[in-house]
């Protein structure tokens, strides 16, 4: 799904989230090698689940993510050069 098109993303107990869009896109949808097929206009919602990760590792810079998603084009790129870097290993 692309990001832009999430409409929420939320925490879910203690280690999942949950997700909700307007566009889906299906890879190998019902396991054919077929052309992606899209679903747009037509709410969904995905449950995910971590492993390896918290939660608040990964919540705070996807909501960031999303809120910059959804600004005006020309206000992105500025808005992801500037951004902290969630993560001490990248640059």
């Amino acid at each position: 799904f692309p990001f832009a098109k999430v409409v929420s993303l939320a925490g879910s107990g203690s280690a999942s989230f949950l997700l909700t869009t307007t566009c889906l896109v299906k890879m190998k949808a019902n396991l054919e090698e077929t052309p992606y097929l899209v679903d747009k206009g037509k709410e969904s919602r995905w449950q995910f689940s971590l492993a390896y990760a918290q939660l608040s590792s990964l919540l705070a810079p996807a909501q960031q993510l999303l809120d910059i998603s959804r600004r005006p084009k020309q206000q992105r790129t500025p808005a992801l050069e500037t951004r902290p870097c969630p993560y001490a290993c990248l640059p």
